[in-house]
């Protein structure tokens, strides 16, 4: 059975029942989804599909790819995030901050010190990691240091789904998440100024 190559980013598949099918050519399931969201954004502004010679957009093999003629979209920005996802940067960062609350007041006075350091330089390095996954510049995280702008940084890092910056599109849960970090900045308004009215 032959082995072949997703044909947007050269990584290999394995045989033919294990890839996906885009517009005539044989591609792995992530680039599937990007090639779609990206066919989806360019029918919305009434832009048309290039045409590109086959020669140079084909890797898989010659016998599955002969006689076929393949209209490609743009593919050049297309590319996959490492770094870590929403779930996992949620986790370290709150229970980061669990484990300093529960560590603090059994702590000496050095660890006072060196353990807040530490839970930083950790929300620091995860953050750089979670900007890589959403497309973004790492060197980012050192905002971190900067009151206010440390939001800017931290806030879309629990919403902002994998390449955010380059598709600028909100998947479901990425809303929710919008929504309830609205609202419990809407009750915590409203907590100050009930607060200031009536002290």
């Amino acid at each position: 059975m032959a082995v072949i190559k997703c044909s947007n980013c050269e990584q290999v598949i394995g045989n033919l029942e294990k890839s996906y099918s885009f517009q005539n050519r044989h591609v792995c399931f992530k680039c599937k989804n990007i090639l779609e969201e990206q066919a989806n954004l360019l029918s919305e502004s009434g832009l048309k599909n290039q045409e590109v010679d086959t020669k140079e957009n084909l890797t898989v093999s010659e016998e599955i790819n002969s006689g076929n003629t393949y209209a490609t979209m743009p593919t050049k920005n297309i590319r996959h995030y490492s770094g870590v996802g929403r779930l996992f940067y949620f986790i370290v960062i709150f229970g980061s901050i669990l484990v300093l609350g529960m560590l603090s007041p059994v702590s000496d006075e050095y660890d006072q010190v060196g353990l807040p350091i530490g839970i930083f330089v950790i929300h620091i390095v995860i953050t750089a990691l979670r900007l890589q996954n959403i497309g973004r510049s790492p060197a980012l995280s050192l905002l971190l240091f900067v009151p206010i702008l440390n939001l800017v940084v931290t806030v879309p890092c629990f919403f902002a789904p994998e390449g955010y910056a380059d598709t600028k599109q909100l998947d479901t849960v990425g809303k929710v998440i919008i929504s309830l970090i609205l609202a419990l900045f809407l009750i915590f308004c409203l907590i100050i100024g009930y607060a200031l009215i009536f002290k």
